[in-house]
């Protein structure tokens, strides 16, 4: 004996029913993948619409870059400039410091001078 073979009687209703959970369900899948298939498009239109805005940013963020390296390199030379001319007035002030110091002590030496010749 070969062991012992059950059947199952499965009537054409029982299918239906079957058959008609498979359609809703596939129907629920269907719908599913639609609103994902929808949720991607949405998607790649708004990154599609972020890179289009960012690709127009870099060209003027380039250009105020180098604007302002060409501004930064102008200063740069102007402080230079400033820089020797605070530098020949410390000259200047120091030479004039040291004049106004002799003149100084030659006009308080006549000054002493024109008083001893008073006494």
């Amino acid at each position: 004996m070969m062991g012992s073979s059950t059947t199952h009687s499965v009537t054409n209703t029982q299918l239906q029913i079957q058959l008609a959970g498979i359609a809703g369900r596939l129907e629920r899948i269907e719908a599913d993948i639609s609103e994902i298939k929808d949720t991607v498009v949405n998607n790649d239109n708004r990154v599609r619409i972020i890179e289009q805005d960012q690709a127009g940013v870099h060209p003027v963020l380039d250009a105020r870059l180098d604007a302002l390296e060409k501004r930064t390199t102008q200063h740069d030379g102007q402080i230079s400039e400033l820089t020797k001319n605070v530098e020949s007035l410390r000259q200047t002030v120091k030479t004039v410091t040291w004049v106004c110091g002799i003149a100084g002590g030659a006009i308080i030496t006549w000054l002493i001078a024109q008083l001893l010749a008073l006494i």
